[in-house]
Protein backbone atom coordinates (compact mmCIF):
# COMPACT_ATOMS: atom_id res chain seq x y z
CA UNK A 1 0.00 0.00 0.00
CA UNK A 2 1.19 3.35 -0.93
CA UNK A 3 -0.13 6.31 0.96
CA UNK A 4 -1.35 9.22 -0.75
CA UNK A 5 -1.03 12.55 0.50
CA UNK A 6 1.33 15.31 0.74
CA UNK A 7 4.73 12.42 1.47
CA UNK A 8 8.37 12.64 0.16
CA UNK A 9 9.31 8.85 0.77
CA UNK A 10 10.47 5.45 -0.41
CA UNK A 11 8.50 2.20 -0.51
CA UNK A 12 11.07 -0.96 -0.60
CA UNK A 13 10.03 -3.93 -2.66
CA UNK A 14 11.86 -7.37 -1.98
CA UNK A 15 11.86 -10.39 -4.37
CA UNK A 16 13.71 -13.53 -2.77
CA UNK A 17 14.28 -17.35 -4.19
CA UNK A 18 15.29 -20.22 -2.15
CA UNK A 19 17.56 -21.67 -5.31
CA UNK A 20 18.93 -20.12 -7.82
CA UNK A 21 16.43 -19.04 -10.86
CA UNK A 22 16.26 -17.20 -14.20
CA UNK A 23 14.01 -13.58 -13.90
CA UNK A 24 12.13 -13.77 -16.92
CA UNK A 25 9.72 -11.10 -16.33
CA UNK A 26 9.09 -8.27 -13.11
CA UNK A 27 5.99 -6.39 -14.03
CA UNK A 28 5.82 -3.32 -11.42
CA UNK A 29 2.49 -1.86 -11.62
CA UNK A 30 1.56 1.76 -9.67
CA UNK A 31 -1.53 3.77 -10.48
CA UNK A 32 -1.32 7.20 -10.06
CA UNK A 33 -4.85 8.79 -8.46
CA UNK A 34 -4.10 12.33 -9.29
CA UNK A 35 -1.86 14.59 -11.47
CA UNK A 36 0.38 15.32 -7.93
CA UNK A 37 1.70 11.68 -8.19
CA UNK A 38 5.47 11.33 -9.07
CA UNK A 39 6.88 7.74 -8.45
CA UNK A 40 10.53 7.32 -9.52
CA UNK A 41 13.38 3.72 -9.66
CA UNK A 42 16.67 5.39 -9.43
CA UNK A 43 19.30 4.11 -12.11
CA UNK A 44 20.93 1.77 -10.32
CA UNK A 45 19.26 1.50 -6.99
CA UNK A 46 18.21 -1.97 -7.61
CA UNK A 47 20.18 -3.82 -5.55
CA UNK A 48 21.14 -7.93 -5.33
CA UNK A 49 22.25 -7.90 -1.63
CA UNK A 50 24.58 -5.09 -1.16
CA UNK A 51 25.41 -4.90 -5.33
CA UNK A 52 24.04 -2.08 -7.23
CA UNK A 53 22.53 -3.42 -10.65
CA UNK A 54 23.27 -1.30 -14.10
CA UNK A 55 19.77 -0.29 -15.08
CA UNK A 56 17.81 3.13 -16.22
CA UNK A 57 15.47 5.69 -14.49
CA UNK A 58 12.26 4.75 -14.44
CA UNK A 59 9.61 7.54 -13.68
CA UNK A 60 5.59 7.57 -13.99
CA UNK A 61 3.79 9.28 -16.31
CA UNK A 62 0.10 10.46 -15.51
CA UNK A 63 -1.53 6.83 -15.21
CA UNK A 64 1.45 5.84 -12.90
CA UNK A 65 4.58 4.03 -12.89
CA UNK A 66 3.80 0.72 -15.50
CA UNK A 67 7.27 -1.36 -16.50
CA UNK A 68 8.55 -4.44 -16.97
CA UNK A 69 12.21 -4.51 -14.71
CA UNK A 70 13.63 -7.53 -15.73
CA UNK A 71 15.05 -6.37 -19.45
CA UNK A 72 16.56 -3.21 -17.52
CA UNK A 73 18.41 -5.37 -14.92
CA UNK A 74 19.09 -8.78 -16.91
CA UNK A 75 19.06 -8.29 -20.58
CA UNK A 76 16.86 -10.34 -22.85
CA UNK A 77 18.78 -13.40 -20.95
CA UNK A 78 16.45 -12.28 -17.78
CA UNK A 79 17.90 -11.71 -14.33
CA UNK A 80 19.72 -14.82 -12.74
CA UNK A 81 19.11 -14.16 -8.93
CA UNK A 82 21.00 -16.61 -7.15
CA UNK A 83 19.84 -18.43 -3.86
CA UNK A 84 19.02 -16.51 -0.61
CA UNK A 85 20.15 -13.08 -1.97
CA UNK A 86 16.96 -10.49 -2.19
CA UNK A 87 16.29 -7.98 -4.83
CA UNK A 88 15.49 -4.97 -3.22
CA UNK A 89 13.62 -2.14 -5.46
CA UNK A 90 13.36 1.22 -4.17
CA UNK A 91 10.87 3.31 -5.26
CA UNK A 92 10.49 7.07 -4.51
CA UNK A 93 7.50 8.39 -3.70
CA UNK A 94 6.75 12.35 -4.07
CA UNK A 95 3.43 13.76 -4.01
CA UNK A 96 1.81 17.26 -2.93
CA UNK A 97 -1.90 16.84 -2.99
CA UNK A 98 -3.92 14.92 -0.71
CA UNK A 99 -5.86 11.79 -2.51
CA UNK A 100 -6.31 7.94 -2.28
CA UNK A 101 -3.97 5.34 -0.99
CA UNK A 102 -2.49 3.40 -4.18
CA UNK A 103 -1.75 -0.33 -4.55
CA UNK A 104 1.57 -1.24 -5.78
CA UNK A 105 1.35 -4.63 -7.37
CA UNK A 106 4.56 -6.94 -8.16
CA UNK A 107 4.24 -9.84 -10.52
CA UNK A 108 6.95 -12.10 -11.20
CA UNK A 109 7.56 -14.56 -13.71
CA UNK A 110 10.76 -16.68 -13.49
CA UNK A 111 12.63 -20.31 -14.59
CA UNK A 112 13.99 -22.60 -11.77
CA UNK A 113 13.67 -26.40 -10.97
CA UNK A 114 10.29 -27.24 -9.41
CA UNK A 115 11.58 -27.35 -5.77
CA UNK A 116 12.57 -23.86 -6.07
CA UNK A 117 10.53 -20.89 -5.13
CA UNK A 118 10.76 -17.18 -5.24
CA UNK A 119 8.63 -15.09 -2.87
CA UNK A 120 7.95 -11.42 -2.87
CA UNK A 121 7.25 -8.79 0.56
CA UNK A 122 8.36 -5.35 2.07
CA UNK A 123 11.90 -5.11 2.46
CA UNK A 124 13.37 -4.53 5.90
CA UNK A 125 12.70 -1.76 7.91
CA UNK A 126 12.97 0.46 10.94
CA UNK A 127 15.50 -1.00 13.81
CA UNK A 128 16.08 -4.82 14.35
CA UNK A 129 17.07 -5.81 17.68
CA UNK A 130 19.69 -8.13 18.14
CA UNK A 131 20.85 -9.41 22.10
CA UNK A 132 24.98 -9.52 22.91
CA UNK A 133 25.76 -11.95 25.44
CA UNK A 134 28.68 -9.72 27.24
CA UNK A 135 30.80 -12.76 29.33
CA UNK A 136 33.62 -10.81 30.03
CA UNK A 137 33.42 -8.32 32.96
CA UNK A 138 34.48 -4.76 32.58
CA UNK A 139 34.53 -3.57 29.33
CA UNK A 140 36.52 -4.70 27.37
CA UNK A 141 37.65 -5.56 23.44
CA UNK A 142 34.75 -7.49 22.80
CA UNK A 143 32.08 -5.01 23.52
CA UNK A 144 33.84 -2.45 22.25
CA UNK A 145 34.45 -3.49 19.11
CA UNK A 146 30.73 -5.09 18.62
CA UNK A 147 29.32 -1.13 19.62
CA UNK A 148 31.67 0.48 17.05
CA UNK A 149 30.67 -2.66 14.60
CA UNK A 150 26.90 -1.29 15.37
CA UNK A 151 27.43 1.78 14.53
CA UNK A 152 29.75 1.46 11.30
CA UNK A 153 27.33 -1.22 9.67
CA UNK A 154 24.08 1.15 10.22
CA UNK A 155 26.37 3.77 8.64
CA UNK A 156 27.09 1.63 5.52
CA UNK A 157 23.52 0.28 5.14
CA UNK A 158 22.21 4.00 5.11
CA UNK A 159 24.70 4.83 2.29
CA UNK A 160 22.99 2.04 0.36
CA UNK A 161 19.74 3.67 0.89
CA UNK A 162 18.50 0.90 2.99
CA UNK A 163 15.76 1.88 5.59
CA UNK A 164 16.78 -0.25 8.39
CA UNK A 165 19.34 -0.33 11.27
CA UNK A 166 21.03 -2.71 13.87
CA UNK A 167 20.07 -1.82 17.19
CA UNK A 168 22.23 -3.70 20.61
CA UNK A 169 20.83 -4.76 23.62
CA UNK A 170 23.87 -5.63 25.97
CA UNK A 171 22.71 -8.62 28.44
CA UNK A 172 25.68 -9.99 30.92
CA UNK A 173 26.80 -13.44 31.63
CA UNK A 174 29.73 -13.78 33.04
CA UNK A 175 29.60 -17.55 33.25
CA UNK A 176 28.24 -20.56 31.54
CA UNK A 177 25.50 -20.40 33.99
CA UNK A 178 25.19 -16.86 33.65
CA UNK A 179 25.01 -16.79 29.92
CA UNK A 180 22.59 -19.56 29.84
CA UNK A 181 20.00 -17.88 32.09
CA UNK A 182 20.16 -14.98 29.79
CA UNK A 183 19.47 -16.93 26.41
CA UNK A 184 17.03 -18.69 28.15
CA UNK A 185 14.97 -15.87 29.06
CA UNK A 186 15.35 -13.73 25.84
CA UNK A 187 11.68 -13.41 24.39
CA UNK A 188 12.83 -15.87 21.10
CA UNK A 189 15.69 -13.77 19.15
CA UNK A 190 16.11 -14.21 16.11
CA UNK A 191 19.83 -13.36 16.40
CA UNK A 192 22.37 -13.38 19.62
CA UNK A 193 25.95 -11.80 19.14
CA UNK A 194 28.50 -13.18 21.42
CA UNK A 195 29.01 -15.17 24.02
CA UNK A 196 32.72 -15.23 23.51
CA UNK A 197 34.67 -17.76 25.46
CA UNK A 198 34.32 -21.82 24.64
CA UNK A 199 33.07 -22.94 28.20
CA UNK A 200 30.08 -20.43 27.74
CA UNK A 201 29.27 -21.10 24.45
CA UNK A 202 29.07 -25.13 25.63
CA UNK A 203 26.24 -23.65 28.12
CA UNK A 204 24.24 -22.32 25.50
CA UNK A 205 25.00 -24.12 22.36
CA UNK A 206 21.72 -26.52 22.93
CA UNK A 207 19.64 -23.25 23.10
CA UNK A 208 20.28 -22.93 19.16
CA UNK A 209 18.63 -26.15 18.51
CA UNK A 210 15.22 -25.84 16.29
CA UNK A 211 14.70 -22.59 14.04
CA UNK A 212 14.58 -20.64 17.33
CA UNK A 213 17.68 -18.85 17.10
CA UNK A 214 20.95 -18.29 15.38
CA UNK A 215 24.02 -17.52 17.27
CA UNK A 216 27.05 -15.61 15.61
CA UNK A 217 30.57 -16.06 18.20
CA UNK A 218 33.56 -14.12 17.51
CA UNK A 219 36.15 -16.08 19.11
CA UNK A 220 35.61 -19.60 20.25
CA UNK A 221 38.26 -21.99 18.78
CA UNK A 222 37.06 -25.26 20.29
CA UNK A 223 37.20 -28.03 17.32
CA UNK A 224 34.27 -29.98 19.39
CA UNK A 225 32.15 -27.13 18.63
CA UNK A 226 32.32 -27.82 14.85
CA UNK A 227 29.03 -29.76 14.32
CA UNK A 228 26.11 -28.48 11.61
CA UNK A 229 23.93 -26.21 14.36
CA UNK A 230 22.87 -22.73 14.29
CA UNK A 231 25.94 -21.09 15.31
CA UNK A 232 28.32 -19.74 13.25
CA UNK A 233 32.05 -18.55 14.30
CA UNK A 234 34.39 -15.83 13.02
CA UNK A 235 37.16 -17.34 14.82
CA UNK A 236 38.28 -20.64 12.80
CA UNK A 237 38.72 -23.69 14.46
CA UNK A 238 42.22 -24.72 15.88
CA UNK A 239 42.25 -27.77 13.99
CA UNK A 240 43.07 -25.77 10.62
CA UNK A 241 45.83 -24.31 12.42
CA UNK A 242 46.87 -27.66 13.61
CA UNK A 243 46.87 -29.82 10.12
CA UNK A 244 49.18 -26.03 8.55
CA UNK A 245 51.26 -27.26 11.53
CA UNK A 246 51.43 -30.80 11.17
CA UNK A 247 52.35 -30.20 6.71
CA UNK A 248 55.13 -27.79 7.70
CA UNK A 249 56.80 -29.70 10.02
CA UNK A 250 56.56 -33.07 7.92
CA UNK A 251 58.70 -30.76 5.52
CA UNK A 252 62.28 -32.25 5.67
CA UNK A 253 61.86 -33.75 9.38
CA UNK A 254 62.98 -37.57 9.96
CA UNK A 255 61.40 -37.48 12.98
CA UNK A 256 57.92 -35.36 14.33
CA UNK A 257 57.22 -35.21 17.85
CA UNK A 258 53.20 -34.08 18.82
CA UNK A 259 52.75 -32.43 21.65
CA UNK A 260 49.22 -32.27 23.06
CA UNK A 261 47.04 -31.26 25.52
CA UNK A 262 44.98 -34.76 26.36
CA UNK A 263 41.09 -33.29 26.28
CA UNK A 264 38.95 -33.58 23.81
CA UNK A 265 39.50 -30.48 22.61
CA UNK A 266 43.77 -31.38 22.54
CA UNK A 267 42.88 -34.92 20.88
CA UNK A 268 41.21 -33.33 18.07
CA UNK A 269 44.47 -31.01 17.30
CA UNK A 270 46.52 -33.98 17.77
CA UNK A 271 44.34 -35.98 14.68
CA UNK A 272 44.21 -32.69 12.61
CA UNK A 273 48.19 -32.57 12.83
CA UNK A 274 48.53 -36.22 12.29
CA UNK A 275 46.58 -36.29 9.26
CA UNK A 276 48.75 -34.41 7.73
CA UNK A 277 51.80 -36.40 8.55
CA UNK A 278 50.70 -39.42 7.83
CA UNK A 279 51.35 -38.63 3.72
CA UNK A 280 55.23 -38.23 4.32
CA UNK A 281 57.82 -40.42 5.63
CA UNK A 282 58.38 -38.93 8.81
CA UNK A 283 58.34 -41.18 11.97
CA UNK A 284 55.94 -39.73 14.54
CA UNK A 285 55.60 -39.90 18.12
CA UNK A 286 53.01 -38.40 20.83
CA UNK A 287 53.64 -36.23 23.94
CA UNK A 288 50.64 -35.66 26.34
CA UNK A 289 51.29 -32.08 27.76
CA UNK A 290 50.63 -31.70 31.34
CA UNK A 291 53.53 -28.37 32.39
CA UNK A 292 56.34 -26.94 30.38
CA UNK A 293 58.99 -29.32 32.44
CA UNK A 294 57.71 -32.14 32.04
CA UNK A 295 56.44 -31.31 28.19
CA UNK A 296 60.16 -30.23 27.46
CA UNK A 297 61.60 -33.30 29.26
CA UNK A 298 59.42 -35.92 27.28
CA UNK A 299 60.18 -34.27 23.87
CA UNK A 300 63.82 -34.23 24.49
CA UNK A 301 63.92 -38.27 25.55
CA UNK A 302 62.27 -38.85 22.22
CA UNK A 303 65.08 -37.17 20.11
CA UNK A 304 67.06 -39.18 18.55
CA UNK A 305 70.84 -38.72 17.55
CA UNK A 306 71.40 -38.02 13.90
CA UNK A 307 67.47 -37.34 13.31
CA UNK A 308 66.35 -34.08 12.16
CA UNK A 309 63.06 -33.94 14.88
CA UNK A 310 60.78 -31.35 14.73
CA UNK A 311 58.38 -30.57 17.71
CA UNK A 312 54.72 -29.41 17.23
CA UNK A 313 53.52 -28.00 20.11
CA UNK A 314 49.07 -27.57 20.08
CA UNK A 315 48.86 -25.26 23.10
CA UNK A 316 48.26 -21.65 23.31
CA UNK A 317 51.44 -21.43 26.38
CA UNK A 318 53.55 -23.76 24.06
CA UNK A 319 56.39 -20.48 24.45
CA UNK A 320 57.08 -21.82 27.84
CA UNK A 321 58.03 -25.57 26.91
CA UNK A 322 59.99 -23.76 24.16
CA UNK A 323 62.56 -22.18 26.55
CA UNK A 324 62.44 -25.29 29.22
CA UNK A 325 63.30 -27.12 26.84
CA UNK A 326 66.67 -25.31 25.27
CA UNK A 327 66.90 -27.57 22.47
CA UNK A 328 67.98 -25.11 19.22
CA UNK A 329 68.61 -28.52 17.75
CA UNK A 330 64.62 -29.38 17.50
CA UNK A 331 62.70 -27.30 14.90
CA UNK A 332 59.59 -25.48 16.83
CA UNK A 333 56.46 -25.18 15.86
CA UNK A 334 53.42 -23.18 17.47
CA UNK A 335 49.88 -21.67 17.14
CA UNK A 336 49.51 -18.28 16.97
CA UNK A 337 49.60 -17.65 19.95
CA UNK A 338 52.96 -17.43 20.22
CA UNK A 339 53.32 -14.97 17.88
CA UNK A 340 52.87 -12.27 20.68
CA UNK A 341 56.02 -13.76 22.11
CA UNK A 342 59.81 -12.96 21.75
CA UNK A 343 63.29 -14.97 22.90
CA UNK A 344 62.41 -18.23 20.97
CA UNK A 345 64.93 -20.16 19.06
CA UNK A 346 65.62 -19.09 16.12
CA UNK A 347 63.80 -20.95 13.18
CA UNK A 348 60.98 -21.37 15.63
CA UNK A 349 57.61 -21.49 13.21
CA UNK A 350 54.33 -20.81 14.12
CA UNK A 351 50.61 -20.04 11.94
CA UNK A 352 47.92 -17.72 11.82
CA UNK A 353 45.13 -16.83 9.60
CA UNK A 354 45.72 -15.65 6.30
CA UNK A 355 45.83 -12.00 5.93
CA UNK A 356 42.59 -9.66 5.77
CA UNK A 357 41.09 -8.65 2.90
CA UNK A 358 41.55 -4.98 1.36
CA UNK A 359 39.23 -2.42 0.61
CA UNK A 360 36.09 -3.65 2.75
CA UNK A 361 34.16 -2.19 5.70
CA UNK A 362 36.05 -5.21 8.18
CA UNK A 363 38.92 -2.85 7.99
CA UNK A 364 37.33 0.51 9.35
CA UNK A 365 37.87 -1.35 12.89
CA UNK A 366 39.75 2.00 15.00
CA UNK A 367 39.93 1.36 18.83
CA UNK A 368 42.04 4.36 19.91
CA UNK A 369 43.75 5.01 22.24
CA UNK A 370 44.32 1.27 22.58
CA UNK A 371 46.47 0.95 19.48
CA UNK A 372 46.08 -2.02 16.66
CA UNK A 373 42.86 -4.00 17.36
CA UNK A 374 43.82 -7.67 18.83
CA UNK A 375 41.98 -10.47 16.82
CA UNK A 376 39.67 -11.11 19.13
CA UNK A 377 38.10 -7.24 18.43
CA UNK A 378 38.73 -7.72 14.82
CA UNK A 379 36.34 -11.13 14.95
CA UNK A 380 33.75 -9.04 17.37
CA UNK A 381 33.50 -6.56 14.74
CA UNK A 382 33.51 -9.29 12.07
CA UNK A 383 30.91 -11.14 13.72
CA UNK A 384 28.55 -8.29 13.52
CA UNK A 385 28.79 -7.40 10.01
CA UNK A 386 28.45 -11.07 9.46
CA UNK A 387 25.04 -10.72 10.95
CA UNK A 388 24.02 -7.27 9.18
CA UNK A 389 25.16 -8.97 5.74
CA UNK A 390 22.87 -11.98 6.08
CA UNK A 391 19.79 -9.73 7.08
CA UNK A 392 20.63 -7.51 3.73
CA UNK A 393 20.92 -10.65 2.21
CA UNK A 394 17.99 -12.24 3.54
CA UNK A 395 15.94 -8.97 3.91
CA UNK A 396 14.12 -10.90 6.92
CA UNK A 397 14.49 -11.64 10.20
CA UNK A 398 13.25 -15.14 10.43
CA UNK A 399 16.11 -17.69 11.57
CA UNK A 400 15.91 -20.36 9.05
CA UNK A 401 16.42 -16.94 6.26
CA UNK A 402 19.60 -15.91 8.08
CA UNK A 403 20.92 -19.42 8.47
CA UNK A 404 20.60 -19.75 4.75
CA UNK A 405 21.77 -16.55 4.05
CA UNK A 406 25.11 -16.81 5.94
CA UNK A 407 26.77 -18.69 3.26
CA UNK A 408 26.24 -16.28 0.73
CA UNK A 409 27.33 -13.15 2.68
CA UNK A 410 30.73 -13.00 0.57
CA UNK A 411 28.51 -12.94 -3.06
CA UNK A 412 25.65 -10.64 -1.54
CA UNK A 413 28.12 -7.77 -0.10
CA UNK A 414 31.35 -8.32 -1.08
CA UNK A 415 32.51 -5.24 0.28
CA UNK A 416 31.50 -5.51 3.44
CA UNK A 417 33.65 -9.02 4.87
CA UNK A 418 35.34 -9.86 1.22
CA UNK A 419 35.13 -13.57 0.21
CA UNK A 420 34.55 -14.92 3.56
CA UNK A 421 33.21 -18.15 3.84
CA UNK A 422 31.70 -20.91 6.25
CA UNK A 423 31.48 -24.41 6.00
CA UNK A 424 28.79 -27.05 6.38
CA UNK A 425 29.40 -26.60 10.42
CA UNK A 426 28.70 -22.64 10.01
CA UNK A 427 32.58 -22.32 10.84
CA UNK A 428 34.75 -19.84 9.43
CA UNK A 429 37.07 -21.60 6.37
CA UNK A 430 40.50 -20.39 6.16
CA UNK A 431 42.13 -20.91 2.58
CA UNK A 432 45.82 -20.00 3.41
CA UNK A 433 47.35 -19.71 7.05
CA UNK A 434 50.40 -16.88 7.17
CA UNK A 435 53.68 -19.03 7.96
CA UNK A 436 56.01 -16.61 10.23
CA UNK A 437 59.40 -17.52 11.36
CA UNK A 438 61.97 -16.16 14.09
CA UNK A 439 65.07 -15.10 11.74
CA UNK A 440 67.39 -12.58 13.79
CA UNK A 441 65.68 -13.12 16.65
CA UNK A 442 62.56 -11.60 15.24
CA UNK A 443 59.45 -12.72 14.02
CA UNK A 444 59.52 -12.02 10.35
CA UNK A 445 56.43 -13.38 7.47
CA UNK A 446 57.64 -16.23 5.09
CA UNK A 447 54.90 -17.00 3.36
CA UNK A 448 51.58 -19.00 3.34
CA UNK A 449 50.61 -22.55 3.14
CA UNK A 450 47.29 -24.74 2.49
CA UNK A 451 47.47 -27.76 4.60
CA UNK A 452 48.87 -30.33 3.21
CA UNK A 453 50.66 -27.82 0.51
CA UNK A 454 53.90 -25.70 1.32
CA UNK A 455 54.09 -22.53 -0.56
Amino acid sequence: MVPDGPVLDYITLAVSCDGAASILRMDLVLPANDMQDLYVIFAGSVRAGAVSLDHPRYTSDTVGLVVDLAPGLGGDGGLGLQPHISLTIPIAVLDGHDGGDSLAVLHVEYEAPLDVSCTIGPALAGSHRVAFVDDAAGVDEVESATLLAVRDFNGYVARLGQSWRLALDTYEGYDGYGALMVVHSLDSPTAVLGPSSNATLWAVLYQTSGDRMLLINCCSDSPEVAMPDHIFRMEPSDAGQAAALGALAADGADHVIVAYRHDEDGISLREAATGQLLHGDARVSWVAHSNDTESAAAILEAVRHGEATAAVLLYPEAAGTIRAAAAPHVAWYGMGAILEESDLPEGTTAVRPGHRADGVLSNMLDMPPEGVPTARAHQAYDAVLALGAALLAAQSVDTAALVQSLPRIAEAAPDVLGMVLFDHNGDLTVPVYAVWRVTDGSWTASGQIVPGTAE
